[in-house]
């Protein structure tokens, strides 16, 4: 299994900033809040929407602009976690390149999504859905393709006004019925995976909409795992477009370690 390719394509994936963090648990509930720099704007496009915005092509990262970001989880129903969380940030401004005609421009980002996780020893079920929104798109669009030197790491395409994520997997463990003692410790998970993104999913007055950013993607596969530390991953996949783009198939097999240590 891989992480959901829809938010992976449209938001900021796995990044480090510098930023104050705030996390508990009461009861069943789990809470964590974030104050932290802003992404940048100059670095959004059309196929990855805002994803690109948490990184920099420099050796430093500007801090103009600043965002807060908040998750819940709760844990009252057995075996399942249900989430919230939210962002919101300024883009604009964090840039080394920017003049007076867009003073006005702040191209915030609000960003909301659901999730759920359900797992037993058998079974395992968890979904998504993304919304997020950015103001000022069209002003970003219009800067990004008129502003930007020919050396500039930005994508210089147009930017949608919103983008959306959304997908469920199921997986089984056709091992964890079988009473044998050789199985005991192994795990074949079979899974399917459907999920649906849009990069575009709506645009400012203006701005030109691409029908091949939105796609629909499934995908079927297996994660053996001879032991806790290796797993053996087999997967078919296949993106669909609208017509007259063509649909893309794949397959994919790897093999991961994961090492655990005791201190």
């Amino acid at each position: 299994m891989y992480r959901p390719e829809g938010e992976n394509t449209i938001l900021p994936c796995t990044w480090h900033e510098t930023g104050v963090s705030l996390w508990g648990r009461t009861g069943k509930w789990r809470y964590e809040v974030m104050f932290l720099p802003g992404l940048d704007s100059d670095r959004f496009g059309s196929e990855g929407f805002i994803h690109d915005g948490a990184g920099s092509p420099y050796e430093f990262k500007i801090a103009n602009a600043y965002a807060g970001a908040f998750r819940v989880d709760n844990y009252s129903i057995g075996n399942l976690r249900l989430s919230l969380s939210g962002y919101y940030g300024g883009s604009f401004s964090n840039s080394l390149t920017k003049n007076s005609k867009y003073r006005r421009c702040h191209g915030e980002v609000m960003i909301g999504a659901l999730d759920f996780m359900y797992k037993n020893r058998h079974f395992i079920a968890r979904g998504n859905l993304d919304w997020a929104h950015l103001n000022d798109s069209r002003e970003i669009t219009e800067f990004n393709r008129g502003s930007m030197s020919t050396s500039s790491p930005s994508p210089k395409t147009a930017v949608g006004s919103d983008a959306v994520a959304a997908g469920i997997e199921m997986g089984y463990d056709i091992f964890s019925p079988i009473n044998n003692r050789k199985l005991s410790k192994q795990q074949l998970w079979v899974f399917g995976h459907y999920e649906y993104y849009d990069s575009m999913a709506k645009v400012a007055t203006g701005i030109m909409d691409y029908n091949w950013c939105g796609k629909h993607r499934i995908a079927l596969g297996v994660n053996y795992y001879p032991m806790r530390e290796i797993a053996v991953k087999a997967e078919f996949s296949k993106r669909f477009y609208q017509q007259p783009y063509n649909n893309e198939p794949s397959v994919s097999i790897g093999i991961v370690y994961a090492g655990y240590f005791l201190h």
